[in-house]
């Protein structure tokens, strides 16, 4: 009897695993950038562990809505023209045509992303977002279509000082930069009669949690003296942070504070994706990121107690902290915008 069980249960195991290798594949399409592996990586990860069809995600990328809609336009013209091409954001040397990639195949859901700078400015998105969702809606009028909120740069980012900042008023804020990308977001997401991913929210919701939480500028941390390879305390960080040397010709700064997000903030975006997309509680989901190289523009390692180092994944109780702070912000942005659903 425990012979024919054991062989019951195989048999089930491998149909249930023949059902979800079966399953058409969820196609997500990403006007992004370098902010976008949240989608790219993080979402198909949640999806399998919570055993969704599979995710696969085209993100296009170039510096903008307002390049992506010119590359829309020229491919329009002429798809072999150099203007109609643009890179993929995981191959930056392949040149394709967006125009082609739209109305060449059925799309599930298709994203719309700006440039982290531009995120801001209301005037940065329109009409771009809107050129691009009407065009997309003549041939994926069943996708469904959604607003990427990006997260704000950190409060010690060169880019909101002196004459590093070129988009921003000065001074200006982590928290008034992820404001008034709310409210772009919001009134883009209002004017399409599309939803809104609350990324940027999930981050503050985490640095502002006793779960998580973090503080920058580090207190004790001499930016102005600084020498290397002296680095501020980084800990709980969702972005790349503190690097030292690369943008002393554009700034006259010996330093930078890199804000894409770091394998850290990649997860916590990840899991807003899959609570928005696939409707579904991420605390539920059992899935921990294990150890990666890198984290979003470069290779910068982001200690804590509680993911112990970037580079080397999150722990189970790490993961369970983000997933909170991601569950929660979809709740209180559904709560405040109800006609915005997530």
């Amino acid at each position: 009897m425990k012979k024919w069980t054991g062989t019951i249960m195989g048999l089930a195991a491998g149909l249930c695993l023949q059902t979800l290798s079966a399953q058409e594949p969820l196609k997500v399409l990403v006007f992004g950038n370098s902010y976008s592996h949240c989608i790219i990586e993080e979402l198909p990860e949640f999806a399998k562990a919570a055993g969704e069809r599979p995710v696969e995600v085209l993100c296009l990328r170039v510096g903008g809505l307002d390049k992506h809609w010119k590359a829309i336009e020229a491919g329009e013209k002429d798809p072999q023209s150099p203007d109609s091409k643009v890179a993929l954001e995981t191959d930056y040397k392949a040149k394709i045509c967006s125009a082609e990639e739209i109305k060449g195949k059925k799309w599930d859901v298709i994203v719309l992303q700006q440039f982290s700078s531009m995120s801001p400015d209301i005037k940065a998105w329109m009409p771009y977002a809107k050129n691009i969702f009407e065009y997309c809606k003549k041939s994926n009028p069943d996708a469904r279509y959604v607003v990427y909120q990006t997260q704000a740069y950190r409060d010690d980012s060169i880019k909101f000082k002196g004459s590093a900042n070129k988009n921003f008023r000065d001074p200006y804020s982590e928290d008034e930069m992820h404001q008034d990308i709310r409210n772009a977001v919001i009134a883009v997401a209002k004017e399409l009669k599309i939803e809104v991913v609350p990324v940027g929210d999930a981050f503050q919701v985490a640095r502002k949690s006793p779960l998580w939480g973090y503080t920058f500028p580090d207190p004790a941390f001499d930016y102005l003296n600084a020498v290397a390879p002296a680095t501020p305390n980084e800990k709980n960080s969702l972005q790349i942070g503190f690097k030292w040397g690369t943008e002393v010709r554009k700034t006259g700064v010996a330093y930078q504070i890199d804000c894409h997000p770091n394998n850290l903030g990649r997860y916590i975006g990840g899991a807003v994706f899959y609570e928005v997309l696939f409707g579904k509680n991420v605390e539920d989901v059992n899935y921990v990121q294990e150890s990666k190289k890198g984290g979003g523009g470069g290779k910068k390692k982001n200690k804590s107690d509680l993911d112990l180092d970037a580079d080397k994944g999150l722990t189970p109780e790490g993961a369970a902290a983000l997933r909170k702070c991601a569950h929660q912000a979809v709740e209180e942005f559904k709560k405040q915008y109800p006609e915005l659903k997530p």
